[in-house]
């Protein structure tokens, strides 16, 4: 129903608030007070890009995740099987729906997701172990945040997926020291489903897929054990970005100015 969107959105929005709160009570808590540097919220006109390329290497990730689940039996999973539910009891609400989902799923909810669980919870692990164990669980908590009731065993591929999501948006957020990176990924990440969603009026399954992308999920048998064509094409892209950042003078760069343009001009570099 109509009331029943409403209240589900609306508690949507409430959480936006309470992540932002969460985050302005961190930066004055623990931090510098200083909101935009605590948390790299920073913004550079390559972050666009590279959350672009982010996002395609969260969507390769979230295909193999759905190929693995689907090959060992585990019930599919979805937290947007809830919109699919009220456009079939009230097809009127759909436009007014959506509307309103972009702007808080699509465009809010990756501000303030991003502020919470990689500014805060993130950086404050950094702070106490070693980045790749902070990646994996902050993206971990990010997976668990999304826990459905009503999806009951499908909760496990539901999670799991969005647990990668969440390491994912951790690296990116790790790799450029900023928090604007992941915000766009995660957007388009976000747009991009609700898209899909609105153009079918229902989520897309593994085996609905087109074969160019399972292909991703093929194996390639090497000497005794197996590895996915879409693995071999992450290594390939995360090779390419390593090459970028450590060989290329843009990569200098931005290693050279991070997220504090304004201690990087005090030391003689420039930051435009």
């Amino acid at each position: 129903s109509m009331l029943g969107a409403g209240l589900g959105i609306l508690t949507l929005a409430f959480s936006v608030l309470g992540f932002v709160g969460a985050g302005v009570f961190a930066s004055q808590k623990w931090g510098t007070k200083r909101f935009i540097d605590d948390f790299g919220y920073r913004i550079k006109w390559f972050d666009l890009p590279l959350g672009f390329g982010g996002a395609i290497g969260l969507f390769i990730s979230t295909i193999l995740i759905g190929l693995l689940t689907q090959l060992i039996g585990l019930p599919e999973g979805s937290n947007l099987e809830g919109i699919q539910e009220q456009i079939a009891d009230d097809p009127r609400v759909k436009g007014i729906l959506f509307a309103m989902m972009f702007v808080l799923a699509g465009l809010l909810a990756p501000l303030t997701e991003e502020l919470l669980f990689r500014g805060v919870i993130f950086r404050g692990l950094l702070s106490k172990m070693k980045p790749a164990v902070a990646v994996v669980i902050q993206g971990f908590i990010f997976g668990a945040a999304h826990y459905t009731p009503d999806q009951g065993w499908g909760n496990v591929a539901l999670l799991l997926t969005l647990s990668v999501v969440g390491m994912g948006l951790g690296l990116i957020t790790w790799a450029t020291g900023r928090l604007w990176p992941a915000i766009f990924a995660h957007a388009v990440f976000n747009c991009t489903s609700l898209t899909l969603l609105y153009a079918t009026g229902r989520t897309v399954r593994s085996r609905e897929l087109a074969p160019e992308l399972k292909w991703l999920g093929k194996g390639l048998d090497l000497g005794g054990f197996t590895i996915t064509m879409g693995v071999l094409a992450m290594l390939v892209l995360y090779a390419i970005f390593a090459y970028v950042l450590r060989y290329t003078a843009w990569g200098s760069h931005v290693y050279a100015v991070g997220d504090d343009p304004d201690a990087a001009r005090l030391a003689g570099i420039e930051v435009n």
